[in-house]
């Protein structure tokens, strides 16, 4: 999402992940100039939502990682 700053080197790649967590009026200020080059065509983003993602997907990934440790019935 941040590729067009990060290649320009108006932010380091560090700085890029971080604005993915943080809402910051530089972080929403720079990813308004960051929607054009967005595979999927997203326009606005929120910080809020990844951390909702994180939530769903994490306890998905658990609960698949122990039904794989389970020892199958023969």
């Amino acid at each position: 999402m941040f590729g067009i700053v990060v290649d320009a080197g108006v932010l380091s790649l560090r700085e890029a992940g971080l604005c993915l967590v943080d809402s910051s009026g530089l972080c929403r200020a720079i990813a308004e100039l960051c929607t054009r080059d967005h595979p999927f065509g997203i326009r606005v983003y929120s910080p809020e939502l990844l951390w909702v993602g994180l939530a769903m997907a994490g306890p998905g990934l658990m609960i698949g990682a122990l039904a794989a440790a389970r020892p199958r019935a023969a």
